[in-house]
């Protein structure tokens, strides 16, 4: 009979708390990470919401929930690009399964896709009891709402929006932090999600500015590249969606950059970063 090996606990991990004023500084920060490789962020960080775009497309009924369970890996993966950058190494598309090599990482993100299924039909639920018809996309990161829902490509009347909200605020809470969580810190997703929802709480009012920070970014970029379609008179057929893909690949890079910072600021894993000079 073989003695079972021990398997060490993973590090404790602590939350620390920041002022608001600490949301704006993380988007700087994110800026300037950004800056070191803008065109490898954009590139490799786009990737992955672009696979489980098209397997949405490809295959509607199926490839729904295939995104919906590869989501949370795919979320790590664009943080695994960044986080190459922000310590020198070369950043490719590897990165994207480097979590799941590890067994224990593969299951914890695994069971973390099955709760991003069940939102995705939770959404899919209340739009069809208050009355919204079309399809929905499952929760995959957006410069919006990176651990949220994707739009739906319909009109959604106002019983519908408030139903949403009502669980879309929790569900983004809970899933903020925990694929980093679940892959890098060898969390169960129950607890990683639990943590996650904490965290966000704490960390509230500078997560808030953060965020508003960066819809504000996202909002100048749309006014210039609206000024841009006018200017080329560029308003019909592929030209405005062209135009638009760029800025909607970059803001999408500058938030992953951003919420890397964040991570690094709020999860406390006793190692210092450059985040730390933030801590309020």
């Amino acid at each position: 009979m073989h003695a079972e090996t021990a398997v060490p606990d993973p590090p404790r991990l602590r939350i620390r708390q920041h002022a608001a004023s600490a949301g704006l500084i993380w988007v700087r920060q994110g800026l300037r990470l950004f800056a070191r490789q803008p065109l490898m962020l954009v590139v490799l960080v786009g990737l992955g919401p672009l696979l489980l775009s098209t397997l949405q497309v490809v295959v509607p009924a199926v490839g729904n929930l295939v995104a919906a369970m590869l989501a949370p890996a795919v979320s790590l993966g664009m943080l695994a690009v960044c986080r190459c950058v922000r310590d020198g190494e070369p950043a490719r598309i590897a990165n994207y399964l480097q979590a799941l090599e590890d067994p224990v990482a593969r299951r914890h993100l695994l069971q973390l896709g099955v709760y991003y299924a069940l939102f995705a039909g939770l959404v899919a639920l209340i739009l069809l009891l208050t009355g919204t018809t079309g399809g929905v996309a499952p929760p995959t990161p957006t410069p919006a709402s990176p651990a949220g829902a994707d739009a739906t490509a319909m009109a959604i009347p106002g019983s519908a929006v408030l139903a949403l909200l009502a669980v879309l605020v929790p569900f983004a809470m809970t899933v903020w932090f925990a694929p980093v969580l679940c892959g890098w810190h060898g969390m169960p997703a129950p607890k990683a999600l639990f943590f996650s929802f904490f965290a966000c709480w704490r960390n509230r009012g500078a997560i808030f500015l953060n965020l508003a920070a960066l819809l504000g970014l996202w909002a100048i970029g749309l006014m210039v590249v609206g000024a841009l379609i006018d200017v080329l008179n560029a308003k019909s057929g592929l030209a405005p969606y062209l135009l638009l893909a760029p800025l909607v690949f970059l803001v999408l890079a500058v938030f992953q950059a951003s919420h890397l910072v964040m991570i690094d600021a709020v999860i406390d894993t006793g190692v210092k970063t450059e985040a730390d000079d933030v801590r309020g």
